[in-house]
């Protein structure tokens, strides 16, 4: 895992590209953020990744209209920091989860989810 990681941050600060999937249940390591008015266990990963090597995180889907595939690519606007790298990655991760969302609710005929997107439940402490 370690060497993966490392790869990942070698990769970045080479200005290469490195795709992540996200929208899937992180279960008890993700970071909890709003997706569709529920807490959602979210990935970290791109957004810790994009803060921590100083890169852009660019949003990208496929949506199909009629006979045809539209690839869409954005760059997820940063929040500014508040000091807290935990608190900072949850506030990159909603930002993307939500564009996710709009997209979800602007094409709903493009989104079937098999797996369960709120398995993980939050545990308030």
């Amino acid at each position: 895992m370690k060497v993966a990681l490392r790869g990942v941050m070698q990769a970045l600060k080479k200005n290469e590209f490195v795709a992540m999937l996200a929208d899937q249940d992180a279960h008890e390591i993700g970071t909890f953020v709003n997706f569709f008015g529920r807490p959602a266990s979210t990935p970290k990963g791109p957004a810790a990744f994009a803060l921590r090597a100083d890169c852009p995180m660019i949003f990208s889907i496929i949506i199909r209209k009629n006979d045809k595939f539209i690839a869409k690519f954005e760059t997820v606007p940063k929040p500014a920091s508040i000091g807290d790298e935990e608190k900072d990655i949850q506030n990159y991760t909603q930002v993307y989860t939500t564009m996710l969302e709009n997209y979800c609710r602007e094409y709903p005929e493009n989104w079937f989810w098999l797996h369960r997107r709120w398995k993980t439940k939050q545990t308030l402490i």
